[in-house]
């Protein structure tokens, strides 16, 4: 299944089990806590459920950011995945400044990363339609606008 822009979508059934995985690491495999949580960051960001799944993962994936901050390679693999299903989430969000900034953050530490540039297209896509439509929604008002004005000028 896809979602926005064709990025993946999580059903219900898969972001439930790795709820439940990751409710169920965390208390029996304290080492393997942080990959379950991963896993369940990318199918809260990529959810069919909707915003509220966003919002949680975006939240999830800062806490995360907060403890992958040592310099070690796969410590930076880690926060280049979770740079990117940040900016997914905000993206799913249409919380576009952040998304676009978020996915420059990832390009800036991974310039040749084929999914945050990617991203950044559609990214930038969903700003163009987004923009396209308030031009537009601005152009109709003002026409309205004049259209009044003109008519109560010959009153």
């Amino acid at each position: 299944m896809e979602g926005k822009e064709g990025l993946p979508v999580a059903d219900t059934t898969v972001v439930a089990h790795l709820e439940y995985e990751a409710a169920r690491i965390a208390t029996n495999e304290p080492e393997q806590a942080f990959s379950a949580k991963m896993r369940l960051a990318w199918a809260l960001a990529h959810s069919e459920r909707g915003r509220v799944d966003y919002e949680r993962a975006t939240r999830m994936i800062e806490d995360m950011m907060e403890v992958t901050s040592d310099v070690k390679r796969e410590d930076r693999e880690v926060m280049n995945e979770l740079l990117y299903l940040k900016a997914v989430a905000n993206l799913n969000t249409d919380d576009l400044i952040t998304a676009h900034y978020t996915v420059t953050k990832l390009l800036e530490r991974s310039p040749r990363s084929n999914q945050g540039n990617a991203l950044k297209g559609r990214i930038n896509n969903e700003i163009l339609k987004k923009g396209l439509a308030g031009i537009g929604i601005l152009a109709g008002v003002v026409t309205v606008g004049v259209t009044l004005a003109m008519r109560l000028a010959k009153r």
